[in-house]
């Protein structure tokens, strides 16, 4: 019987398989992934707000 292990992979391996090997490719994933952290810095004081009660002061939208 065949037994499948899961491993989980090190920092290396997964620095590997997220750093394409063409330029072009690697300044649309910086892109992508700065513009992510922007969203999740937005969608962080958005729901700071929330939870102090500054509902009306919503300026992102």
């Amino acid at each position: 019987m065949t037994h499948i292990l899961e491993t989980i992979p090190n920092d290396a391996e997964l620095e590997a398989m997220a750093c394409p090997k063409n330029q072009n490719k690697q300044k649309m994933l910086e892109k992508k992934r700065s513009a992510k952290r922007r969203l999740e810095s937005m969608l962080d004081d958005i729901q700071l707000k929330r939870a102090i009660g500054a509902d009306a002061d919503l300026d992102y939208f």
